[in-house]
């Protein structure tokens, strides 16, 4: 009966001990792990929400390339592109503030669907070109009215299509902003800084020389990135900014990928950059973190630019003797073509003769009032030019947005 009771007090007391070791353990679980799951589950929906804001960057913004083409954004490509947007429009994302920017871009995208709508419709309807020649040069009373009253309508059309092409680039811009806005949300869920991991040039269009700015960034990270959403931001001197958006699957260590923005409008969208960048902000979001870099466009830079512009021009001329005929008299100059760049901004040329050793200077300048096109002669005279043939030809050319000045011997 003893050795009983005793076995039910160590019962009882074994059932105690493991009460009281349950007590402490989940006191150890409450006070210790608790802050870790908290971690944890901060992490979860930290992630969930960078993946909804890399899927609307995706779907809104442009992919950075290795070698990127500009793309002429005609009514079909217009119409392509808000086309994608608008069959996102019923995307439905956790992030409220994510949410809110995606609610913008669809209002945007839905309107400038709607110009492009009436814009087609006007192009359907109108008389055409043929049909309104085809009535004018008709021996019939009716038909030369008919022809009037087609060319009166096709005139209308015409204007009420420009006004709706300039409502569309507005609806353009204020899209371009609509997805600009999703950097916030990039800034807020990814706040830790890897430093000196991207690099950035910025090679601008020069006055529409090329058809466009050429953005340049480096993972100079020492690492492979992926998933990245890039944001960069370009500012001129004339306090207008451009935000572009982004984004890169793979983007090997020490590779560069590019972007070009467009510096020539069309009807359907208005130029991506302007002539007179300052400088270029570039961050490149990762679930790891954000790598910013910061591009500066200097005097001393824009003219170092403009110089390996330059260095790839070749230049053809010609020696333009005075002479007299019947419709008066023509005073001696000089031509030129150049050869290497599509165009050029050119502000003036300045021509000078010279001797065989070089004294007796004569020199005139000439100021177009176009922009130079390549392989197209450009002749110049002026009677500061006339004398003896000339035994030595050089000529300065100066370019605008630029203090550089490129000078030519042509023999």
């Amino acid at each position: 009966m003893a050795d009983s009771g005793k076995t039910a007090f160590a019962w009882l007391l074994g059932i105690l001990l493991v009460l009281i070791a349950g007590v402490v353990f989940v006191r150890h679980v409450i006070t210790v792990d608790l802050p870790e799951l908290s971690a944890r589950l901060d992490e979860q929906k930290t992630a969930a929400r960078w993946e909804e804001l890399r899927k609307a960057a995706i779907i809104a913004g442009t992919p950075l390339m290795e070698n990127p083409q500009l793309q002429a954004m005609d009514y079909d490509a217009q119409s392509a592109r808000l086309l994608e947007l608008y069959k996102n429009r019923s995307l439905n994302f956790d992030d409220p503030e994510l949410g809110k920017a995606w609610t913008s871009i669809e209002t945007d995208s839905s309107a400038g669907l709607l110009i492009l709508e009436e814009i087609g419709y006007i192009d359907r309807v109108k008389p055409s070109g043929y049909q309104i020649l085809a009535n004018a040069f008709q021996n019939d009373d009716q038909a030369n009215r008919q022809a009037w009253n087609e060319f009166v309508q096709r005139g209308f059309s015409e204007g009420e299509k420009a006004d709706l092409e300039q409502q569309l680039r507005g609806t353009e811009d204020r899209l371009d902003g609509s997805i600009g806005s999703l950097q916030t949300i990039a800034e807020n869920l990814t706040r830790n800084e890897i430093p000196n991991a991207v690099s950035v040039q910025y090679l601008p269009s020069w006055d529409g020389t090329y058809q466009g700015d050429n953005l340049q960034i480096t993972n100079t990270s020492g690492n492979a990135l992926q998933g990245a959403i890039v944001v960069t931001t370009v500012r001129m001197n004339s306090g207008m900014a451009r935000v572009h958006v982004h984004y890169a699957d793979q983007w090997p260590a020490y590779s560069t990928l590019k972007a070009v923005y467009s510096y020539w409008g069309t009807e359907y969208q208005a130029p991506q950059t302007a002539g007179d960048p300052q400088n270029i902000d570039v961050a490149v979001y990762l679930p790891s973190g954000t790598a910013k870099a910061n591009y500066v466009l200097t005097s001393e830079t824009w003219e170092k630019i403009v110089q390996s512009y330059c260095s790839s021009l070749t230049y053809s001329g010609d020696y333009l003797a005075a002479y007299s005929d019947g419709s008066g008299n023509y005073d001696a100059g000089f031509k030129f073509q150049f050869h290497g760049l599509p165009t050029l901004p050119v502000t003036s040329v300045e021509v000078q003769f010279t001797d065989d050793d070089g004294s007796a200077l004569r020199d005139y300048t000439w100021t177009p009032n176009e922009r130079l096109v390549s392989d197209r002669d450009y002749p110049m005279r002026g009677p500061a030019l006339n004398g003896p043939t000339p035994g030595h030809i050089d000529f300065i050319l100066r370019f605008s947005e630029t203090d550089y000045a490129q000078r030519v011997h042509r023999y």
